[in-house]
């Protein structure tokens, strides 16, 4: 499957797991006004899985003590998320 197409069904993947912990820091961010820079995503070695990874800003006028990023791995064989990596708030 091309890179683009893997990208879009990771995100899909990850909207779409309501059993994950992925739409509750995604909404603590955005609650918490932390400033979304960018994602990108990333095919792992063993192909069955991806990495999400989006990188975040402190909201203005904050200094982030913790690293605001975080990974979401994604499974796509079970398509669910498997773990999210960092993303306290």
């Amino acid at each position: 499957m091309p890179q683009n197409d893997l990208f879009k069904s990771a995100l899909e993947i990850a909207f779409s797991d309501t059993k994950s912990e992925f739409l509750s820091v995604l909404k603590g961010k955005m609650g918490n006004k932390y400033i979304f820079k960018e994602y990108s995503f990333s095919q792992n070695e063993d192909e069955t899985t991806g990495t999400i990874k989006f990188e975040v800003d402190c909201p203005p006028g904050v200094h982030c003590l913790i690293d605001p990023n975080f990974d979401v791995i994604i499974d796509f064989t079970t398509k669910k998320v498997v773990e999210i990596i960092g993303g306290e708030t």
